[in-house]
C-alpha cells in the first residue's frame, strides 16, 4: 500500500482522537505560521486579555447537529472524491462532484468552531486536511485527468523483466490510491526531487529490519526533540514577539534600529519553530512507515526519506523544491499549470508564464494553511500564511533575476558546495523564513 495514504491514515487515526479530547493543558504540537500567534496559542495562559479579545472566539450557543461534524463532512469528502476517481471519466460528472466538494468543505469550515473548541495541531491538520480535499480533487481529476481506464499512477516495479504480468486493481483500490497517496512512488507519476535513500540500493533502501531499527530511533528522538522545541518558543522572550517587532525589513528600511536581543530572539525562535514542524512531520511518518514495513508487509523502496538534503537549503527555490517534504507538491502545481496554460492561454517556457505558475503555486500552498490556522483559532485576519508564502514567491524571483545578472557579469554558474553545485546568488531564504 502507499507510504502516503497510510501516513493520512495514521494521521487521521489520531486528529479523530485528538479533536473529541476535552479539557486543556496538553502540550500541543505547532502547526500554524504566525509565530506569535503560535506561541500564545500554544499556552493560553500566555494571553494577555487585549490580546484575547483579538483571537477568534467560538460562538456561544451550538445550534449545529452532529452530522455538520468537521470531521465527519471530511470522511464523507473524502469518501466522495474516492468515489469519482474510481467511478467517474466525464466531466459534467467530476465537475458536479467538485461543486459538492467544495460544499462539503465550506460547511465544515465555517461550523468548525461551533464543534471544536480545543485548538492545536490536531485542528489544525483537520482543517488544513478539509481545505485540501477539494483541490486534489481538481488537481487529480479535472486538470490532469486521471482515468482508470488509461491505468494512471500504473506501479513501477525496479528491475522486473517486459511483459511481466502485473495485478488488476480494482476500481476501488485504484481510487484510493489516488485519493490517499501523494509522492506516488513507484508509480509511473511519481513527483520529482523525492529523496533517495542513503544506502548502497538508492532505490530499495536498507533491509526491513535496519529500516524499521532507524525509524524506531528516529520516533523518539522527534518526540523528545520537539517537546523541548515547543519549551524553547513558550520560553522565548514575549515583549520581542509582539505586532510591532514583526515587520523587519520594514523598519529597517524605515531606518529603526534592530536591536542585538531581537534578532536573537527572532533567530532563535525561528530555528525552534522549523525544527519542531520537522520533528513533527517526521514523527507521523516514521510511525506509518514502521507500522507499515514492520507489521503490516509493506515496501521499503515505497517509503523513501520524507525530506532531503539540508545543503539545499541555501536558496528558497532549493528549500521547497528539494528539501522540503513534497506531500502537496502535485496539489499546488496541478492548480497553478491548469490556470496559466488553459485558462489564460499562456504560452510555455515565457518568463511571465514560469513566475505566475510559481506565485500561483505559493498562494494555493498559502490558503491551505490559512484553512489549517483558522483550525488553530487563528482568524482570517490575524493568519500571516498566504503573506508568508506569497513572499517565498518574490524571494524566488529575486534569487533567479541576482543569478541572471551575476552570469550577464561573466560569474561561473556555481560552486562546489558539499559536493552540489550552489549558485552565486542572495542566501534570501534563511532571512525570508526568520
Amino acid at each position: 500500500m502507499s507510504e502516503m495514504f497510510k501516513v493520512c491514515d495514521l494521521m487521521l487515526l489520531v486528529v479523530i482522537c485528538a479533536v473529541f479530547q476535552s479539557g486543556s493543558g496538553v502540550v500541543q504540537s505547532n502547526s500554524h505560521l504566525v509565530f506569535r500567534a503560535t506561541l500564545y496559542l500554544k499556552h493560553p495562559t500566555l494571553l494577555d486579555p487585549a490580546q484575547q479579545k483579538s483571537t477568534h472566539q467560538p460562538p456561544k450557543m451550538n445550534t449545529t447537529t452532529p452530522l455538520t461534524h468537521p470531521l465527519l463532512l471530511f470522511l464523507s469528502n473524502r469518501l466522495l472524491t474516492t468515489a469519482t476517481a474510481a467511478y467517474t471519466h466525464s466531466p459534467p460528472l467530476r465537475l458536479l462532484a467538485l461543486s459538492l466538494s467544495i460544499s462539503l468543505t465550506y460547511l465544515a469550515l465555517s461550523t468548525f468552531h461551533q464543534h471544536i473548541r480545543t485548538p492545536g495541531w490536531a485542528s489544525s491538520t483537520l482543517a488544513g486536511a478539509s481545505f485540501g480535499v477539494p483541490n486534489m480533487l481538481f488537481d487529480r481529476l479535472i486538470a490532469r485527468n486521471w482515468l482508470y481506464e488509461n491505468d494512471d499512477i500504473e506501479p513501477v516495479i525496479p528491475g522486473a523483466k517486459q511483459g511481466t504480468e502485473k495485478r488488476k486493481r480494482s476500481r476501488w483500490e485504484w481510487g484510493k490510491e489516488v485519493v490517499g497517496n501523494t509522492r506516488y512512488i513507484g508509480t509511473t507519476h511519481e513527483v520529482s526531487h523525492v529523496p533517495f535513500f542513503h544506502t548502497q540500493d538508492l532505490v530499495f533502501g536498507p533491509s526491513r529490519w535496519a529500516f524499521c531499527l532507524r525509524h524506531a530511533v528516529v520516533i523518539v528522538a522527534c518526540f523528545v526533540l520537539n517537546m523541548l522545541m515547543v519549551d524553547g518558543q513558550l520560553g522565548a522572550d514575549r515583549e520581542l514577539l509582539g505586532d510591532e517587532y514583526i515587520a523587519w525589513f520594514g523598519r529597517m528600511v524605515g531606518g529603526d534600529t534592530i536591536q542585538p536581543g531581537e534578532i536573537r530572539s527572532r533567530v532563535t525562535f525561528s530555528v525552534l519553530y522549523w525544527g519542531a514542524q520537522i520533528c513533527f512531520l517526521q514523527y507521523f511518518f516514521s510511525m506509518a512507515a514502521l507500522l507499515d514495513v514492520g507489521l503490516g508487509g509493506g515496501e521499503v523502496r515505497l517509503w523513501r526519506p520524507l525530506f532531503g538534503e539540508l545543503s539545499d537549503t541555501y536558496t528558497i527555490r532549493g528549500l521547497w523544491g528539494k528539501f522540503w517534504h513534497q506531500g502537496i507538491q502535485l496539489s499546488i502545481k496541478g492548480p497553478a499549470e491548469y490556470l496559466t496554460h488553459s485558462i489564460l492561454h499562456l504560452p510555455h517556457h515565457t518568463l511571465l508564464s514560469r513566475y505566475l505558475k510559481v506565485f500561483l503555486a505559493f498562494a494555493v500552498s498559502g490558503a491551505m494553511h490559512t484553512a489549517a490556522d483558522y483550525g488553530g483559532n487563528i482568524s482570517l485576519g490575524e493568519s500571516g500564511a498566504m503573506r508568508f508564502f506569497c513572499t517565498q514567491a518574490l524571494g524566488i524571483m529575486i534569487e533567479d533575476g541576482v543569478q541572471e545578472v551575476w552570469k550577464r557579469m561573466g560569474g561561473r554558474k556555481g560552486r562546489e558546495f558539499r559536493g552540489k553545485k550552489r549558485g552565486h546568488d542572495l542566501d534570501l531564504g534563511v532571512c525570508l523564513l526568520v
